[in-house]
């Protein structure tokens, strides 16, 4: 995951409240069923989470001017 991209300046904060969606497999629990590889990553620490959380806010943000330009179209 890399950094959310920008969003432009007048949608900056518009998903500041936004939650993650909930996703089962988010932080599960039993990794016991998962490839090596994955079991082998380690839990999600509250710094990942908000790194996690700020860039799909920014994401959706920046989706606000796409969402935009095609109402144009």
């Amino acid at each position: 995951m890399g950094p959310a991209p920008r969003p432009a300046p007048r949608h900056k904060g518009e998903f500041a409240d936004e939650p993650l969606p909930d996703m089962p497999a988010y932080g599960e629990d039993d990794m016991s069923d998962k490839p090596g590889f994955l079991r082998d990553y380690p839990e999600l620490d509250q710094e990942t989470t908000e790194e996690i959380t700020r860039s799909y806010r920014g994401r959706l943000e920046a989706l606000l001017a796409v969402d935009e330009a095609v109402d144009k179209l």
